[in-house]
């Protein structure tokens, strides 16, 4: 079975690609986080049933949802990533990003 990093795990990859990058259009932030994890082709070929898109893609996207709560992550315009006021701290834990680590 072809296992892919939970959601949690592209927390820090996402904050690293937009410190490098600055701002990013969506779609080529998640293709840069892919890219920073390594992800296979195998891994990427997983989709969900209901909708048909790539599991590991759409795991990005709830990562991002989850910073953009926590204030690491804003939308300066649509469908755009920026670093929001809280990344820095989140970046400092020098560590995986947890869920707790956001409250």
């Amino acid at each position: 079975m072809v296992d892919i990093p939970k959601w949690h795990e592209f927390m820090r990859p996402l904050l690293e690609v937009l410190k490098e990058n600055g701002e990013m259009y969506r779609v080529d932030a998640i293709e840069a986080v892919v890219k920073k994890k390594g992800l296979t082709e195998e891994q990427l070929a997983l989709v969900q049933e209901s909708n048909g898109r790539s599991k590991a893609k759409c795991r990005v996207g709830w990562a991002s949802s989850y910073l953009r709560w926590a204030g690491a992550l804003i939308g300066p315009k649509r469908g755009y990533f920026a670093l929001g006021l809280n990344a820095e701290m989140l970046l400092n834990l020098e560590r995986p990003i947890k869920r707790s680590d956001l409250t």
